[in-house]
């Protein structure tokens, strides 16, 4: 009976992580559109090519990845870890 509960509570723990994780996915997506478009007015290009070359605007793609990454292993692995399996 324990470990069903625990089991029900790691999976609520599990799908609210995902959810917040998700949440800040979106948000960071804003601020790297944001970003963009300031780059835009300074570049005064719409081209991705100039664009690429602002190093702010490089690092917030980089950070996006990242943390796209983060989310992306997060939902792969959420279910194995929370089954017990050790990485």
């Amino acid at each position: 009976m324990v470990e069903d509960e625990t089991r029900q509570f790691a999976a609520r723990t599990r799908e609210r992580a995902v959810r917040q994780l998700n949440a800040g996915l979106d948000a960071m997506g804003e601020w790297v559109n944001l970003i963009r478009q300031c780059t835009e007015m300074r570049a005064d290009s719409f081209r991705t090519e100039d664009l690429v070359t602002d190093a702010s605007y490089r690092e917030a793609l980089g950070r996006f990845a990242q943390l796209s990454a983060a989310v992306a292993w997060f939902n792969e692995r959420g279910p194995v870890i929370e089954a017990g399996e050790v990485l």
